[in-house]
């Protein structure tokens, strides 16, 4: 054997094997950053530890920065895919030069056709179960998702019934696309609220569902889907005979009249003969108030606006995931700047929790809360062709 042979083969083999250790290691590394911010052993809520993913957080915050420009985290399984396509190539390209390839002049042709197959095949939706659901629409076939749309309000979707993840994303990027913040769509950011939201649904805890939702900012805007059943099973005792329509499988599936459901959490804002939109009702005042919101709306929004119902002569504190934030503030409306020190510690894995309470502990109310920019103009992240939008309105 010469040595420009082996030199050849030793050539071969290194590009093989650099091939390989690029798809392994990226396999490797999408594995890690599958499981989120946070490594978590034990089901849902029952955790049995919880720790931060360092692999995760050192790739958002600095090996790839573009990883905190995605809106859906798993977006980044494009890395691992762009590496797959270059160790194909590259195979692809050593096998139809290799001299037992090109003797055979069916070889080429049948290949390719294999690959297209399989290309074909890859692209061909799966056939979706949806049985209880009717078939997902598009926004135009609904006139009060069409409304909704032109009108374009500064809100947070909670889409209901909150069932299964993969087809309640059906619903609501089907609906409203993906320039909307979704209550559910944060399971992928903030796993343990979004868990808890979609149990207090699933268990119809009207109250309480209410409570979580009050807190967002922007504000919850409800779109119920009446053609969708919802399961009672969980339900202790059953739904009460007011809020059930039509019982569609006994004992397990019904569908239910969600204007009684809300009726004491929400006033109706505007229906078709699908889709119902609704408003949260303010809740009662309460020895504390919490709102949460993203880390990027923080940063592009750092200015606080809130109207403060209490007492005459109250001060009010407002404390941001735990640091003090603003004090001394005084009934009505309240304008302050988030401090610059805290907004460069937004959480990474939870949602962000700005406080307010009073310094003698008596009840208060926060009505018209919102976040803006220095300009007093609300810049909206999740609407990349309009950089801002107005400040919505206070809230009658």
């Amino acid at each position: 054997m010469k040595l420009s042979d082996i030199y050849t083969y030793l050539r071969i083999k290194s590009v093989f094997l650099c091939c390989i250790f690029l798809v392994l290691s990226r396999l490797l590394q999408i594995f890690l950053l599958s499981f989120g911010p946070e490594l978590s052993l034990g089901a849902e809520t029952r955790f049995v530890a919880k720790t931060e993913n360092p692999v995760y957080l050192l790739c958002h915050d600095r090996l790839l920065p573009f990883l905190s420009a995605f809106r859906v985290v798993s977006r980044f399984g494009a890395i691992v895919v762009f590496a797959a396509v270059c160790a194909a190539a590259v195979a692809l390209d050593r096998l139809l030069a290799a001299e037992r390839f090109r003797r055979r002049a069916w070889a080429a042709p049948a290949l390719c056709a294999v690959l297209l197959t399989a290309v074909a095949l890859e692209a061909v939706p799966p056939r979706k179960r949806i049985a209880r659901y009717a078939p997902i629409v598009d926004q135009r076939a609904s006139p009060a998702i069409a409304r909704l749309v032109e009108e374009r309000p500064v809100r947070t979707v909670a889409a209901m019934p909150m069932g299964p993840r993969r087809l309640e994303g059906d619903r609501m990027f089907t609906l409203l696309k993906g320039d909307w913040p979704y209550v559910y769509a944060w399971g992928g950011f903030f796993p343990d609220w979004a868990v808890r939201v979609q149990e207090l649904a699933t268990l119809f805890d009207v109250q309480g569902f209410r409570h979580e939702l009050a807190k967002l900012f922007p504000e919850a805007l409800l779109v119920a889907d009446a053609s969708a059943a919802v399961r009672t099973d969980p339900v202790e005792g059953g739904l009460p005979p007011a809020w059930v329509v039509r019982v569609t499988e006994p004992g397990r599936l019904a569908l239910v009249d969600w204007e009684n459901v809300w009726a004491e959490i929400a006033t109706l804002r505007d229906r078709d003969k699908r889709f119902l939109l609704f408003d949260l009702k303010p809740e009662p005042p309460a020895p504390e108030v919490e709102k949460i919101f993203r880390s990027d709306v923080a940063r592009m929004n750092p200015v606080v606006r809130a109207e403060i119902g209490a007492a005459p002569g109250t001060r009010v504190a407002a404390t941001l995931n735990g640091a003090e934030a603003a004090s001394g503030l005084a009934p009505g409306d309240a304008v302050f700047e988030l401090p610059p020190s805290l907004l460069r510690r937004l959480e990474k894995a939870a949602p962000n929790s700005l406080v307010f309470r009073t310094e003698d502990g008596s009840p208060l109310s926060v009505r018209s809360f919102r976040l803006e920019g220095r300009d007093g103009v609300y810049h909206d992240p999740c609407a990349p062709h309009s950089p801002a939008r107005a400040t919505p309105p206070r809230n009658p």
